[in-house]
């Protein structure tokens, strides 16, 4: 059995592995960045203190192996930049719902498609997954066309989803079914 708090994926420019408390200040500096968290199902974290409870929080889902988190690591910086997560596991079902959030200063280098392709294929390889489901802002536009270059489709929209502040938004459901999965980025 794989333990969520033991994972590490190498991939040419990044490290995936269990958040920890060496991340707080990039944890702070990506989770309160009003840009980056535009189209986040919860409002920018206002202070240090949130970054640290959001790592303890993670952490305990790691050991627990409810929740997997895990920090996108520069492997020429040695900080994190990003995280992916992994909830909503349906174990009998095969399923589990992604996330992801990249620091700006990392956007448009490929970095998130980097890391999505090998926590695909871990999801499905090493954790046995049959499906993987995204849910996403529909203004969302950059997430849309990443979901898509790795295989995902867009399953459906949910209105109203999500109350953000005072922000209403919908939601586009994404699926990929790993027996029509192709290992490589599509244009």
């Amino acid at each position: 059995m794989i333990h969520f708090s033991s994972i590490h994926i190498k991939t040419d420019r990044l490290i995936l592995r269990p958040i920890a408390l060496r991340d707080l200040d990039a944890t702070y500096r990506i989770y309160s960045d009003n840009e980056t968290m535009k189209f986040w199902s919860e409002p920018p974290l206002q202070n240090p203190a949130q970054a640290k409870q959001k790592i303890i929080r993670n952490r305990l889902a790691n050991q627990k192996d409810e929740v997997l988190t895990l920090a996108l690591e520069s492997k020429e910086s040695q900080i994190m930049i990003g995280q992916i997560s992994l909830f909503n596991s349906h174990k009998n079902s095969a399923r589990a719902e992604i996330g992801y959030v990249l620091s700006r200063s990392h956007w448009h280098k490929g970095l998130m498609s980097e890391a999505l392709m090998a926590f695909i294929h871990f999801c499905f390889t090493d954790l046995n997954l049959r499906r993987l489901e995204a849910d996403i802002d529909p203004a969302n536009t950059a997430s849309s066309m990443l979901l898509k270059s790795l295989g995902f489709s867009k399953e459906g929209l949910l209105k109203q989803r999500w109350m953000v502040g005072k922000l209403i938004t919908d939601s586009e459901l994404y699926g990929l079914v790993n027996k029509t999965w192709s290992r490589e980025p599509q244009e």
